[in-house]
């Protein structure tokens, strides 16, 4: 049983090194001149993160899985900075039947979900648009749109029922700058929500890194604010998860599966661990 009290306070950046300014070299290395930047307003670059900065959000999947998932990202020509996995089809969760979903859809597995992060979404969109492999994924309509579609999508754009290694994916496209304010800033839960919850990492990135750090920090503190003094693991995992869904209109709908989040927690408990134990 936990206590509110006795959960020490998150720390928001474990690397104190990370907010330290950068400093000129010693004085001693330039006697009598003080050291100015040549460029004006020149931004500074953080320092190279340390290895195990971050770690908690490299949670482990089957290699299987992963040789699919890897492949599957591999295949788009068009660069992806930033790239993730997550559902049903890579963390199991309860009353889902993997082999029911098979036989149904006719493919080798449940749909896979995606998300990538690029610097030029019209730009990766277009380079998809002329390859071979990948204009399949889009509508004769998307098509014919051309770059009016291209300066549209450029907040966030899924593809959806794409048939890849024999599996069904879908992936949505958004901005590294994008991802990274819905992280910060919460206007919405549609990606920082999702990423409350555990995902698999394909392709990462050391600002992503960061900034989905401060997000999961984010999210525990809530959590806590939303739970009574002494509360269970369970309890915390269930709030976390369940922040995303609150004001969800799509949860008032019949059809919509009102248990996804004990459900999620019953199968993916050790990953919610893995992702906030380093953060309390």
């Amino acid at each position: 049983m936990f206590s509110l009290y006795s959960i020490p306070y998150v720390r928001l950046l474990p690397n104190r090194s990370l907010t330290r300014p950068i400093m000129s070299p010693p004085a001693a290395a330039h006697p009598g001149r003080h050291q100015v930047s040549s460029v004006p307003n020149q931004r500074q670059t953080l320092p190279v993160h340390p290895p195990s900065f971050g770690r908690n959000q490299l949670l482990l999947v089957p290699n299987s899985t992963c040789a699919l998932l890897q492949n599957i990202v591999n295949s788009f020509e068009a660069p992806i900075r930033y790239a993730f996995a997550y559902g049903s089809g890579v963390f199991e969760q309860a009353g889902y039947d993997k082999s029911a979903a098979v036989q149904a859809k006719g493919t080798d597995g449940p749909m896979l979900d995606f998300v990538f992060a690029v610097t030029h979404p019209d730009h990766w969109h277009l380079i998809n648009c002329i390859s071979t492999l990948v204009i399949t994924h889009y509508t004769h309509v998307c098509l014919g749109l051309g770059r009016t579609l291209c300066r549209a999508c450029r907040c966030l754009w899924f593809n959806t029922h794409v048939s890849m290694d024999g599996v069904m994916i879908k992936y949505g496209v958004t901005t590294v700058d994008t991802l990274c304010a819905g992280l910060l800033n919460w206007r919405t839960l549609y990606l920082a929500g999702r990423m409350h919850k555990p995902i698999r990492i394909i392709r990462d990135d050391a600002r992503m890194r960061l900034t989905q750090q401060v997000n999961l920090a984010s999210a525990l503190r809530t959590a806590l604010l939303m739970l009574p003094v002494q509360f269970t693991q369970h309890d915390l995992f269930s709030a976390i998860a369940s922040i995303s869904y609150a004001g969800d209109p799509r949860m008032l709908l019949p059809a919509e599966n009102r248990g996804k989040v004990a459900n999620m927690v019953a199968r993916q408990e050790v990953q919610f661990r893995e992702l906030y134990w380093r953060l309390t």
